[in-house]
């Protein structure tokens, strides 16, 4: 299982889905000089040192959380090559829902909200994730031609 590249595509994109579980996505500053911290979990304000919870962001948590759990099960779905191209392709699917959910959000609090943001780093996770997930996709179809082509072989003896 470990000794398959594909295999290590969808660990690092599982790794890099569960950091965005710890880190904020962007911050903003609003015109009268609040700090505004953009979570998986929800928009969060910081006063007197802690983070208050404005806004909740629970679909972008969903999609975040069913990603974390398909790409953790793919990992071991490797006898079964072609569902796991299925799942591959549902969490390339998941992943740029989290792009999209996590663009409509950086838009309506910084153009709306009228404040300025700092993106990060990990906004761009959700893109490589699917990047990792697509070479994945192929070294899989491409382990699963091999099988079909030894199998043909050996009923044409």
């Amino acid at each position: 299982m470990i000794q398959r590249i594909q295999t290590l595509y969808l660990l690092v994109a599982e790794v890099i889905t569960v950091i965005l579980f710890f880190s904020k996505l962007a911050s903003f500053l609003t015109t009268d000089g609040q700090e505004l911290i953009l979570k998986y979990n929800g928009l969060f304000q910081i006063g007197n040192g802690l983070l208050e919870k404005m806004v909740s962001t629970w679909p972008l948590a969903v999609i975040l959380i069913a990603t974390a759990v398909v790409g953790f099960l793919v990992i071991f779905l490797y006898r079964r090559r072609m569902f796991q191209i299925r799942i591959c392709f549902f969490a390339m699917f998941l992943n740029f829902g989290i792009l999209i959910l996590m663009g409509y959000y950086i838009y309506s609090i910084a153009v709306v909200g009228n404040s300025t943001m700092a993106l990060s780093v990990v906004d761009a996770f959700p893109l490589l994730s699917i990047v990792l997930y697509y070479l994945a996709y192929r070294g899989i179809a491409k382990d699963e031609a091999m099988v079909i082509a030894s199998s043909f072989r050996t009923r044409k003896k």
